[in-house]
């Protein structure tokens, strides 16, 4: 079957499904719709455009297993979800006020988490989009391939541009037991924190240019349990960023203080401390991180430090 829609104005099918639509301007949707086999359906040639926004590709669902399965093929030149989602509340202001939280006793959450969501299907869906907005961020290039097979869900490839830089790696989760198993291999070359600041709408960011690495694996029934017995390698390379004083204070007083003086021993009453390049690399072994490199240099001071972090209790035995 051979379908097309088409209307002036797409705010107006709100009317008729009982709920505002927020994207404005005409709107037309085509496609083929058949049945390829017992209890197998697709829609083949599907585009559909509305507003600035287009959609294209095919889909297949399948009724005939254990579990339905859906499989698709999906691209855009341009999507905007911000019309879809909720406005994040913490957008808005600077970067430290978003990232100042209610001070608990530890900072990895001990919720339990749960695949239990991926139960009823199996997927497998390939994303590609040109332009993809975001109340959070502006994305371009995006190729994602999203897999759900038994429970378990592998995001790969997991490519994107960010922030003017690149990101690239993949994620799996699985479930183990009624833990989760966790491994994530992520790239992030260049991405710039000064145009992901202003696509967050911060008054104020680090700035620089961010690269960084990792290479992670845990199994755990909450975030603080993964952590616990976490292994991997994480690199970190910051480069001419600068951060002000308020960040600090997210450390606590006494050690504000004396990352104060580290980072500008001559002057502390300077609200903005100049980073020339910091370089931040951990080796992670069962929950126990131990620095592979641990190097910041500022206008004032050239460091090179030393330490453990354990993941597990949140303690940090750091030097420089």
């Amino acid at each position: 079957i051979d379908f097309k829609v088409y209307g002036k104005d797409l705010a107006r099918l709100g009317v008729i499904l009982g709920k505002p639509i927020t994207i404005q301007g005409p709107f037309q949707a085509s496609g083929r719709l058949s049945d390829s086999g017992d209890r197998v359906y697709q829609v083949s040639g599907f585009k559909v455009v509305a507003g600035d926004n287009d959609l294209e590709g095919s889909a297949e669902v399948n009724l005939s297993g254990a579990k339905p399965g859906i499989t698709a093929s999906l691209s855009s030149n341009n999507l905007d979800l911000r019309p879809f989602l909720p406005p994040d509340p913490e957008v808005k202001g600077t970067a430290a006020e978003s990232a100042r939280p209610v001070r608990k006793d530890k900072v990895f959450p001990s919720d339990p988490l749960s695949l239990d969501a991926l139960k009823p299907i199996n997927a497998n869906i390939q994303v590609q989009a040109r332009q993809l907005f975001t109340p959070r961020l502006a994305i371009k290039d995006l190729n994602i391939g999203v897999k759900i097979q038994d429970e378990a869900l592998t995001l790969d490839p997991f490519k994107a541009g960010v922030g003017g830089g690149t990101l690239d790696g993949r994620i799996l989760l699985w479930p183990k037991g009624k833990a989760v198993g966790v491994e994530t291999v992520l790239k992030v070359t260049k991405l710039d924190a000064d145009l992901v600041a202003r696509e967050l709408d911060f008054k104020e960011s680090f700035g620089g240019k961010l690269d960084l690495n990792l290479n992670l694996k845990g199994i755990g029934s909450s975030v603080a349990q993964i952590m616990a017995g976490l292994n991997g390698k994480t690199l970190l390379v910051l480069s001419n960023a600068r951060i002000h004083n308020r960040y600090l204070d997210l450390l606590g007083a006494d050690l504000s203080r004396s990352a104060l003086r580290l980072l500008n021993p001559f002057s502390q009453d300077a609200k903005l401390v100049e980073i020339n390049c910091f370089v931040s690399g951990f080796k992670i072994s069962n929950g126990m991180a131990e620095s592979t490199a641990l190097v910041l240099d500022t206008n004032h001071v050239s460091v090179v430090g030393q330490g453990k972090i354990n993941l597990k209790t949140e303690g940090l035995d750091i030097s420089f």
